[in-house]
Protein backbone atom coordinates (compact mmCIF):
# COMPACT_ATOMS: atom_id res chain seq x y z
CA UNK A 1 0.00 0.00 0.00
CA UNK A 2 1.16 3.36 -0.83
CA UNK A 3 1.58 6.13 1.83
CA UNK A 4 -1.86 8.25 1.91
CA UNK A 5 -2.12 11.88 2.45
CA UNK A 6 -3.62 11.55 6.00
CA UNK A 7 -2.34 10.44 9.32
CA UNK A 8 -2.62 6.62 9.24
CA UNK A 9 -3.56 6.23 5.44
CA UNK A 10 -0.03 3.60 5.36
CA UNK A 11 -2.37 1.26 6.91
CA UNK A 12 -4.95 -0.72 5.48
CA UNK A 13 -8.52 -0.80 7.14
CA UNK A 14 -11.54 -1.88 5.57
CA UNK A 15 -14.27 0.07 5.19
CA UNK A 16 -18.39 -0.29 5.66
CA UNK A 17 -19.13 -2.26 2.64
CA UNK A 18 -16.24 -4.69 2.93
CA UNK A 19 -16.95 -5.21 6.69
CA UNK A 20 -20.11 -6.32 5.57
CA UNK A 21 -18.84 -8.96 3.24
CA UNK A 22 -20.87 -12.29 3.34
CA UNK A 23 -23.53 -10.36 5.43
CA UNK A 24 -26.37 -7.31 5.54
CA UNK A 25 -25.39 -3.68 5.24
CA UNK A 26 -28.20 -1.13 6.97
CA UNK A 27 -28.10 2.45 5.34
CA UNK A 28 -30.34 4.36 6.92
CA UNK A 29 -31.91 7.50 5.43
CA UNK A 30 -31.17 6.49 1.89
CA UNK A 31 -33.25 9.22 0.76
CA UNK A 32 -31.19 11.55 1.95
CA UNK A 33 -28.32 10.94 -0.52
CA UNK A 34 -26.83 13.08 -2.61
CA UNK A 35 -26.78 12.04 -6.64
CA UNK A 36 -23.23 11.64 -6.81
CA UNK A 37 -23.40 8.98 -3.61
CA UNK A 38 -26.28 7.50 -5.18
CA UNK A 39 -24.26 7.09 -8.97
CA UNK A 40 -21.42 5.41 -6.66
CA UNK A 41 -24.06 2.92 -4.70
CA UNK A 42 -25.48 1.74 -8.11
CA UNK A 43 -22.31 1.29 -9.40
CA UNK A 44 -21.71 -0.97 -6.60
CA UNK A 45 -25.12 -2.91 -6.66
CA UNK A 46 -24.46 -3.10 -10.42
CA UNK A 47 -21.10 -4.62 -10.08
CA UNK A 48 -20.21 -5.52 -6.43
CA UNK A 49 -16.54 -4.58 -6.02
CA UNK A 50 -14.54 -2.08 -4.23
CA UNK A 51 -10.95 -0.70 -4.51
CA UNK A 52 -9.00 0.79 -1.15
CA UNK A 53 -7.49 3.95 -1.55
CA UNK A 54 -3.85 3.73 -2.34
CA UNK A 55 -4.41 0.52 -3.00
CA UNK A 56 -2.16 -1.50 -6.04
CA UNK A 57 -4.26 -4.80 -5.32
CA UNK A 58 -6.98 -3.93 -7.56
CA UNK A 59 -10.41 -4.10 -6.84
CA UNK A 60 -11.95 -6.45 -4.14
CA UNK A 61 -15.06 -8.41 -4.81
CA UNK A 62 -18.09 -8.30 -2.49
CA UNK A 63 -20.83 -10.26 -1.36
CA UNK A 64 -23.09 -7.75 0.54
CA UNK A 65 -26.95 -7.81 0.96
CA UNK A 66 -28.16 -4.04 1.58
CA UNK A 67 -31.06 -3.51 3.68
CA UNK A 68 -32.09 0.60 2.94
CA UNK A 69 -34.27 2.62 5.20
CA UNK A 70 -36.07 6.40 4.91
CA UNK A 71 -39.00 8.13 6.37
CA UNK A 72 -39.47 9.82 2.70
CA UNK A 73 -41.77 8.95 0.32
CA UNK A 74 -39.33 7.30 -2.48
CA UNK A 75 -41.82 7.70 -5.54
CA UNK A 76 -42.08 11.46 -4.70
CA UNK A 77 -38.44 11.42 -4.25
CA UNK A 78 -37.94 9.82 -7.62
CA UNK A 79 -40.80 12.17 -10.00
CA UNK A 80 -39.05 15.28 -8.04
CA UNK A 81 -35.46 14.33 -9.02
CA UNK A 82 -33.90 14.21 -5.52
CA UNK A 83 -33.78 10.65 -5.94
CA UNK A 84 -32.09 8.04 -8.98
CA UNK A 85 -34.83 6.37 -10.48
CA UNK A 86 -32.88 3.46 -11.27
CA UNK A 87 -31.04 2.81 -7.89
CA UNK A 88 -34.60 3.31 -6.81
CA UNK A 89 -36.01 -0.03 -8.59
CA UNK A 90 -32.70 -1.54 -7.40
CA UNK A 91 -33.28 -0.82 -3.86
CA UNK A 92 -37.16 -1.83 -4.14
CA UNK A 93 -36.69 -5.63 -4.06
CA UNK A 94 -39.15 -6.41 -0.60
CA UNK A 95 -41.09 -3.19 0.48
CA UNK A 96 -41.88 -3.37 4.90
CA UNK A 97 -44.20 -0.35 4.99
CA UNK A 98 -44.46 0.71 8.33
CA UNK A 99 -46.57 3.52 9.70
CA UNK A 100 -44.81 5.82 11.97
CA UNK A 101 -45.63 5.26 16.08
CA UNK A 102 -48.06 8.65 15.85
CA UNK A 103 -50.27 7.13 13.40
CA UNK A 104 -50.23 3.63 15.66
CA UNK A 105 -52.95 3.00 18.11
CA UNK A 106 -52.48 2.59 21.87
CA UNK A 107 -52.38 -1.38 21.51
CA UNK A 108 -49.09 -0.96 19.49
CA UNK A 109 -47.57 1.60 22.10
CA UNK A 110 -48.17 -0.41 24.86
CA UNK A 111 -46.66 -3.94 23.23
CA UNK A 112 -43.72 -1.20 22.43
CA UNK A 113 -43.58 -0.23 25.94
CA UNK A 114 -43.76 -3.42 27.67
CA UNK A 115 -41.05 -4.77 24.93
CA UNK A 116 -38.35 -2.11 26.07
CA UNK A 117 -39.19 -2.12 29.92
CA UNK A 118 -38.29 -6.16 29.63
CA UNK A 119 -35.42 -5.52 27.30
CA UNK A 120 -34.49 -2.67 29.78
CA UNK A 121 -34.97 -5.09 33.03
CA UNK A 122 -32.72 -7.90 31.38
CA UNK A 123 -29.78 -5.83 30.16
CA UNK A 124 -30.20 -3.66 34.03
CA UNK A 125 -30.03 -7.81 35.77
CA UNK A 126 -33.24 -6.59 37.28
CA UNK A 127 -36.07 -8.86 38.45
CA UNK A 128 -38.91 -6.57 38.32
CA UNK A 129 -39.08 -3.30 36.82
CA UNK A 130 -42.15 -1.42 35.17
CA UNK A 131 -43.60 1.74 34.37
CA UNK A 132 -46.03 4.30 37.00
CA UNK A 133 -48.78 5.16 33.94
CA UNK A 134 -48.95 8.18 35.32
CA UNK A 135 -45.74 9.71 34.51
CA UNK A 136 -46.57 8.90 30.87
CA UNK A 137 -46.64 11.42 28.15
CA UNK A 138 -49.47 9.44 25.78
Amino acid sequence: MTRGAFTGADNPRAGKFEQANSGTLFLDEIGNLSLPIQAKLLRFLQDPQIERLGSRKGPIKLDVRILAATNLDMEKAVASGIFREDLYHRLKVFVVDLPALRQRGAEDLDALLVWLVDGFRTQLGKTRLSLDPKRLLC
